[in-house]
């Protein structure tokens, strides 16, 4: 489980307004079985595992985004942000480095009372 924690500093205040998003999303591991998934040569391969102590109880990422908002009336506005997450922490306790990344998009509409 994982709370983000972003603040954003707006560039354009336009027709559209253009804001740049960076912050942080500690975290740690709740669960005491994990899933492994292996897809090869179209094949699907699941295993849950019962022993976890191998990975990092914690975890520290970063994300980082351009966020889009245009104005639907004076009372909705549309919200764009792709990010980037990327994780400063290495996934197992052993020496070997595995750190996690991830692209996506968020789309969202405020509505102000």
């Amino acid at each position: 489980m994982s709370i983000p924690i972003k603040g954003k500093y707006q560039i354009i205040n336009k027709k559209i307004d253009l804001f740049f998003t960076l912050g942080t999303a500690p975290g740690i591991l709740i669960c005491q079985q994990s899933k492994k998934t292996n897809i090869y040569d179209n094949k699907k391969d699941i295993d849950f595992l019962s022993d976890i102590s191998n990975l990092n109880p914690f975890k520290l990422e970063i994300i980082a985004g351009i966020q889009l908002k245009h104005p639907l009336s004076k009372k909705l506005t549309l919200k764009i942000e792709p990010t980037y997450r990327q994780s400063l922490t290495s996934l197992f306790n052993e020496q070997s480095i595995h750190l996690l990344y991830s692209a996506g998009i968020n789309v969202g509409i405020d509505f102000y009372l």
